[in-house]
């Protein structure tokens, strides 16, 4: 709801006093609520703590510290989402097609995370550690929504489950981590949310439609491909309104709240499209092109420009990719399968009847559609170079198999439950056990699954810090050391001396100088086959230069050009050379 609200501040250009309402809302309801319970009006609802609550706030915990002085340097950061953050951070509004707002590329792209994590970080301060903090925050969140899927919540074993199924996607989730602002994990687990309301508030048919619209709206909002997880959503909501709740009734009560349902369900789809209805008019409204936008003009013209000998290519490296054990996405996908089966057949041989065989065969199906639909994605979307490399498949298909693992597990623990010895939760105690042999085995498994689960987000932190170690010499860290990270945004042209070619030509190099030098007049070039003359022609065309890495090339040149020795550092450019400076100046 928060995001919501920032959203319609933001789209009506009055997300600062949006955000002061917001704070300002939350703030006045905590006093009113403190007032009633003070004079004996309002009864405070009663908190109830378990293991899994015991758990989720120590490893969030250590989560949060690790993530907040984290490094951030993966390209997308600064190619969009770091630098969207710090453009509503820094101007108070979205971008437009004018001026400097052209620092935005991706100007399509949702805004729902960045306008979140805008918000958290006008309350704690800007930093970068602030960000991937507040990303953090709403990923925990949605998660949480997993236990609500707990029948019985003092029952250890099946809370031991879900945390370490929790720990278990952090795995899957390695090619970005939590120190990234990416928001592939965030799909996975705000489409959790968003199922998981749909099953926990069926008998609460209003509060589910709410529920639903929250979860939907946010995820079309978050990122275009957040549609499928939508699709889902409303498949399942379709399913609770029409099956579960007329299985039983006469003919005609069947027909009345059919019908009603279906009103019911038309009206969530379309107030959760309308949010992203607006945006894709915005989009359309400001920008004349805007790159990955959603259009079936720009769809229809990829696919008449590329061969059938590319679309069977696309799919044989699509196959290829997921034919062996190395893919991530391969094995997550025969571990939600293989505990499914394993326990379907257990249960089997114990007497007990159990949906886990169907419940297997249902996430197939949902992987399966799900991996056509990223087969569609490289052929319609992206870029030939891009497509052809099959870039971030493993990424985008962390997604799916993060929400797939949780769902197995939430669909495991109401399995388990349901197949315990003592059916009412009133008498269940230390007792409530077909045997000392069965007792033996429920402890042993809620201790085996809260180990290993401290010891996953244990590896989760420890990846981190490998990671920070890793890339002390990577190119953000070098010019976050010669100067300040710039907050106003300006227009001035700075190039950006690179001697790695790859960095150059991918764009990362110039990427990053955008979002430190808050300008969208960086460019970068690891090439200076040229002349001194032609040299000072070029650096005059700058305002600054700045080199993170010594250049030999460059240094020659500028040798030769102005005899002035220059190594690292950021310069202003001026007739005689290049001035050392700390910070920018206009």
């Amino acid at each position: 709801m928060q995001t919501l609200v920032l959203y319609i501040g933001a789209m009506v250009n009055l997300l600062p006093a949006f955000m002061i309402g917001v704070s300002g809302l939350g703030i006045t309801l905590l006093l009113v609520d403190i007032i009633l319970i003070g004079m004996k009006r309002w009864v405070p609802l009663g908190i109830e703590l378990h293991l899994f609550d015991v758990w989720m706030a120590s490893m969030g915990l250590l989560l949060g510290i690790a993530i907040y002085h984290s490094l951030m340097v993966h390209y997308d950061n600064f190619s969009h989402w770091a630098t969207m953050v710090k453009f509503l951070y820094t101007n108070g509004q979205l971008p437009t097609a004018g001026g400097a707002d052209q620092i935005i590329s991706f100007t399509s792209y949702p805004p729902a995370m960045a306008l979140f994590i805008n918000y958290f970080v006008h309350l704690v301060g800007f930093s970068e550690g602030s960000m991937l903090l507040g990303q953090f925050i709403y990923i925990w969140a949605a998660l949480y929504s997993v236990f609500a899927f707990l029948k019985d919540k003092t029952r250890s074993l099946l809370a031991a489950i879900l945390v370490l199924t929790i720990a278990v996607t952090m795995i899957f989730n390695v090619e970005i981590r939590f120190n990234n602002l990416l928001v592939d994990y965030v799909l996975a687990v705000v489409a959790l949310a968003g199922l998981t309301g749909v099953y926990v508030y069926q008998k609460r048919p209003t509060l589910q439609m709410i529920h639903v619209m929250l979860a939907a709206s946010n995820l079309l909002l978050i990122k275009n491909s957040g549609a499928f997880f939508v699709a889902l959503i409303f498949v399942y909501y379709a399913y609770t309104l029409f099956v579960n709740r007329t299985r039983r009734a006469p003919m005609r009560q069947k027909v009345m709240a059919g019908f009603q349902n279906f009103l019911r369900w038309l009206m969530g789809l379309g107030i959760s499209y309308l949010p992203f209805y607006l945006w894709s008019r915005h989009v359309k409204q400001s920008f004349t092109t805007s790159k990955h936008e959603i259009s079936a003009a720009a769809y229809g013209q990829q696919l008449q420009q590329e061969s059938g000998q590319y679309f069977s290519e696309i799919a044989h490296k699509m196959l290829q990719a997921n034919a062996h054990l190395s893919s991530l996405s391969t094995r997550g996908f025969i571990l939600f399968n293989v505990v499914l089966l394993v326990t379907w057949i257990v249960l089997k041989m114990l007497g007990h009847r159990n949906r886990l065989l169907k419940m297997a065969l249902l996430f197939d199906g949902i992987f399966v559609i799900y991996y056509f639909s990223m087969y569609v994605m490289y052929i319609v979307s992206m870029p030939y170079a891009e497509a052809i490399q099959l870039a971030g498949f493993e990424r985008y298909m962390s997604t799916i198999v993060i929400l797939l693992l949780l769902l197995s597990a939430a669909t495991l623990v109401i399995t388990l439950d349901e197949s315990f010895y003592e059916q009412d939760f009133e008498k269940r105690n230390l007792r409530s056990f077909s045997s000392l042999t069965a007792k033996k085995a429920y402890q042993m498994g809620a201790m085996f699954c809260f180990f290993f689960s401290v010891i996953g987000i244990n590896s989760e932190i420890g990846g981190m810090h490998f990671n920070d170690k890793f890339n002390q010499n990577a190119l953000p860290l070098k010019l976050k050391a010669l100067s300040h990270d710039e907050m106003q945004l300006n227009q001035c042209h700075i190039l950006v001396v690179d001697a790695r070619q790859s960095e150059v030509d991918s764009y990362y190099a110039a990427f990053v100088g955008k979002y430190y030098f808050f300008s969208p007049n960086v460019e970068a070039r690891e090439a200076f086959d040229m002349s001194p003359q032609e040299l000072k022609e070029l650096n005059d065309s700058y305002d600054y230069v700045v080199i993170p890495n010594e250049h030999e090339t460059y240094s020659k040149l500028m040798d030769k050009a102005y005899h002035q020795k220059v190594k690292t550092g950021l310069f202003k450019t001026e007739k005689n050379g290049l001035k050392p400076v700390s910070q920018l100046t206009f």
